[in-house]
């Protein structure tokens, strides 16, 4: 048991690694596409209080409708105003804790899936 916790371990590491070799590169580009709205110049990311302006956007914005993505951009300008390596290293982190869950459910399914052959 211990083996195979430590053997997932190392395969969240490799991926981690992985992916924080194909993100550094672009860690200090300039914000494209719809960054400049959801970004750039939505009023609502800079005023972190009361908490429900920092969940709103403008309408139209990429970020209507979204609340905690507005919220964790507020977040991001709070720590790092526009300089956008605080929200390159927010999508780095929600995509490897993505990972992290696709990887503990697939493998309690083919676990699940193992057992049954037996």
């Amino acid at each position: 048991m211990r083996s195979a916790y430590i053997h997932r371990i190392v395969q969240f590491a490799l991926i981690a690694v992985v992916a924080a070799a194909i993100y550094v590169p672009f860690h200090s580009n300039p914000y494209v596409f719809d960054d400049f709205p959801a970004i750039v110049s939505n009023p609502f990311i800079r005023v972190p209080w009361p908490i429900d302006m920092g969940m709103s956007a403008p309408y139209q914005s990429p970020l209507a409708g979204r609340p905690i993505v507005a919220y964790s951009f507020t977040l991001n300008f709070a720590i790092s105003k526009l300089a956008p390596w605080s929200y390159r290293l927010t999508n780095l982190g929600i995509h490897l804790a993505n990972c992290l869950l696709l990887m503990m459910i697939l493998n309690h399914a083919l676990r699940g899936l193992a057992w049954n052959r037996k």
